[in-house]
């Protein structure tokens, strides 16, 4: 044998003699873990009364002690914050009892497995760790908070305990990758169904798995969605709401931006904040007249939005309740709205003007006749229309904006407010809705007459021509109301297009 090899092993057998017995985890002398040079504790501290927390360089972070975790008021007070990206895994000593309110937020685990000693899981304990595909939920623990695993993108499953009591809002939001929850039927307090999370009597739905296709009925045991319940859920096109529900929690269907129609049942009293936010492709909508509120966003940025009836049940809509409603023509406020909230309808740059009865008292700032072009600073609309009555909220926030105001009164004219564009050989036309029109018909100046060319249904409030020669032509849109034609002051309403190609 090599003289220098026999030496090397000799030294080695040194070393090894002087050191004793070989540690766990070693095999002829090769150590299977770091040495302590390579993990060493990178920080560490206090996170409870008598709970201590410790990251070491391979990015372990160790919790322990006994008894409860701080509750840490936002998602950057864990002392551990500064280090979430580098945070691989963590270990929670048994002796933990609980999870504290955004504990583990963004950090970058792959799996969790909580001790037997943990009751609660806190809210938004593991909230963006997009990373976690797995976790064990120990039967120790009776209650889970709101968005406890929000937006952990690649969570595939969960077993939800028999002892768990209580589940909160949006725990699985935007949960793109959950297939399935998993209840006993040993618990006794929560079920599941076709991927949605119920209480066990079914009458509050919980939680639906964000990826769930297609339509979907809700049960007719039902009363109550929960905040969130279908938030994020894209892929869903329809839901059907029963007539058993009477309460839809905010957030609802946030984001469901494949769903194209809902029927909201009769017996809900209001549109919580943020119900339909975003739901792009929601073109229809019926609003029941059980409704007294519209709250703040409930359908902002529903931008196929097209005609919205507000029924006379309604009193107040709220800021922001159809902002940014892009394709928005046509809305009818009835004689119970009181009070109109700022950017109630800005950014809706499709509607040319609005009707506001009499019963109106309070219009906040920019809530008719501003655009945000891709969203950006509101700006004002040109030729926007405001019809109301003398001396009321109406008349003044058209002064104040430097809007058109159409007196309503009684010897005032009630006729639609046209706008017109052009494109190539093509006018497009949009106007401000009259009420109980039950036609509106587009007339041309032609030797000398005016003729009626074109007559559209009572909710409609724009047109689009087909392609037409090249000259200048004067029309008049009126209105069809009690069974007459409004043709007072048809040539001072009368407008041109101008076509040039």
């Amino acid at each position: 044998m090599n003289k220098k090899i026999i030496s090397g092993l000799a030294a080695l057998a040194v070393v090894f003699a002087g050191a004793g017995a070989l540690p766990a985890g070693t095999f002829e002398g090769f150590s299977l873990t770091a040495s302590a040079e390579e993990s060493e504790i990178v920080n560490s501290g206090e996170c409870g009364a008598d709970l201590t927390w410790t990251l070491d360089s391979e990015g372990t972070l160790t919790i322990s002690g006994s008894g409860k975790m701080w509750t840490f008021m936002s998602f950057d007070q864990p002392p551990w914050y500064a280090y979430t990206q580098n945070i691989k895994n963590i270990i929670i000593s048994d002796g933990v009892t609980n999870i504290g309110k955004y504990a583990f937020y963004d950090c970058r685990i792959k799996s969790i497995t909580i001790p037997d000693s943990v009751t609660s899981i806190g809210e938004d304990a593991f909230s963006s760790c997009t990373e976690l595909t797995g976790v064990t939920i120990p039967d120790s623990v009776t209650s889970i908070g709101d968005g406890a695993f929000y937006n952990c993108k690649s969570l595939e499953s969960i077993t939800i305990p028999d002892s768990v009591k209580s589940i909160g809002e949006s725990v699985f939001t935007y949960c793109e990758s959950l297939n399935s929850i998993t209840i006993s039927d040993d618990n006794n307090y929560y079920c599941v169904m076709d991927g949605v999370l119920f209480n066990k009597e079914k009458t509050q739905l919980v939680s639906c798995i964000a990826n769930k296709q297609g339509s979907y009925m809700i049960p007719d045991s039902v009363t109550n969605i929960v905040a969130g319940a279908f938030r994020g859920c894209e892929n869903l096109t329809g839901i059907t709401i029963p007539d058993s529900v009477t309460r839809i929690g905010s957030d609802a269907f946030w984001g469901c931006t494949r769903l194209e129609s809902i029927t909201i049942p009769n017996g809900i009293t209001k549109i919580e904040k943020y119900t339909f936010w975003n739901c792009k492709k929601l073109a229809d909508i019926t609003i029941p007249n059980s409704v007294t509120r519209i709250a703040q966003s409930a359908f902002a940025k529903c931008q196929s939005l097209v005609n919205v009836t507000i029924p006379d049940s309604v009193t107040i809509i709220d800021s922001y309740a159809f902002e940014n409603c892009q394709s928005l023509e046509n809305v009818t406020i009835p004689d119970s709205v009181t009070s109109i909230s700022h950017y109630a309808f800005a950014g809706c740059q499709n509607l040319a003007g609005v009707t506001i009865p009499n019963s109106v008292t309070s219009i906040d700032r920019g809530a008719f006749g501003y655009y945000n072009y891709n969203y950006g600073p509101y700006q004002k609309m040109d030729d926007f229309t405001i019809k109301g009555y003398k001396g009321t909220a109406a008349e003044t926030y058209a002064s104040e904006n430097g809007f058109e105001f159409i007196a309503l009164d009684e010897t005032a004219d009630k006729y639609p407010v046209v706008k017109s564009a052009v494109q190539g050989r093509q006018f497009r036309l949009k106007w401000t809705a009259v009420p109980n029109a039950e036609k509106y018909g587009l007339a041309l100046y032609q030797s000398g007459k005016w003729r009626v060319k074109v007559q559209f249904a009572g909710n409609v409030t724009s047109y689009t021509s087909p392609k037409i020669k090249k000259g200048t032509y004067k029309m008049v849109v009126c209105a069809k109301v009690n069974g007459e034609w409004d043709t007072s002051s048809i040539n001072k309403r009368a407008f041109t297009v101008t076509i040039t190609e």
